[in-house]
């Protein structure tokens, strides 16, 4: 089941409530982010809410840059090592 939540351009503050409601759902496979106006301080919200059967993640279309992308890997990362 995917949990779409693409093109609302929702922007750091309200990655904070998505990430509180990230707690009670955990059936999604699939988590869409798209065009929501997200930077490294979002992403970094949301990832560590993920669970483990998340196949895919679609933050495209967001500000994220570099060092986004390096917490979004070593977050990944570390719960594909447990």
């Amino acid at each position: 089941m995917p949990l779409i939540l693409s093109n609302f351009r929702l922007g750091d503050k309200y990655a904070e409530v998505v990430s509180e409601g990230l707690k009670s759902v955990h059936s999604f496979k699939k988590l869409e982010m798209a065009n929501n106006r997200l930077t490294p301080k979002g992403a970094d919200v949301l990832l560590p809410r993920l669970t483990y059967n998340v196949e895919l993640l679609d933050l495209s279309g967001n500000n994220i840059g570099k060092i986004g992308c390096e917490h979004i890997s070593i977050i990944l990362n570390s719960k594909t090592s447990k």
